[in-house]
């Protein structure tokens, strides 16, 4: 989560206007950091890339992951059948499903969907207007839901 909050504030840029009221923009978690300099610009594809592979790549190739195995994974007899033989099959993967019943093999995708949220893209809203806040609560209650409706968890 700690490296995937950090690429998102690097698009967070901060407005000010100088004494001849012509506007200039830094980085928000750096002020030393001109937003506007080439040295910034010259670092934006690598952040692009570093965006689509923290936040986005890890929990689509979670995916992709538990997708391929889900003939096993969402039943019982199958996880079962692999147990007796040590997991030669899905226990690569088990650090992802050992919490969730066996039909929600999934949830892992979207437990890191939530975090992502609440921990990255909360913090790029204003944290001085009631968007940030709103938006926390606002995602932290629909996850309640989600969690609450298909009750995931093993216990």
């Amino acid at each position: 989560i700690g490296s995937s909050t950090i690429v998102f504030h690097y698009f967070k840029c901060q407005e000010f206007k100088d004494v001849e009221g012509n506007k200039e923009s830094y980085l928000s978690r750096d002020y030393s950091i001109d937003c506007n300099s080439e040295r910034y610009k010259s670092y934006i594809p690598f952040a692009i890339c570093m965006l689509l592979i923290y936040p986005l790549g890890i929990p689509l190739f979670y995916f992709c992951l538990l997708w391929k195995h889900k003939a096993i994974l969402q039943d019982d007899i199958a996880l079962q059948n692999e147990k007796e033989v040590g997991y030669p099959s899905i226990g690569h993967l088990k650090f992802l499903t050992n919490s969730y019943k066996s039909q929600y093999y999934y949830f892992e995708v979207i437990e890191c969907v939530r975090r992502l949220l609440l921990a990255s893209v909360v913090g790029l809203l204003n944290a001085e207007s009631a968007a940030s806040s709103t938006m926390g609560i606002l995602i932290a209650l629909v996850f309640v839901h989600v969690f609450d409706a298909k009750k995931p968890f093993k216990e």
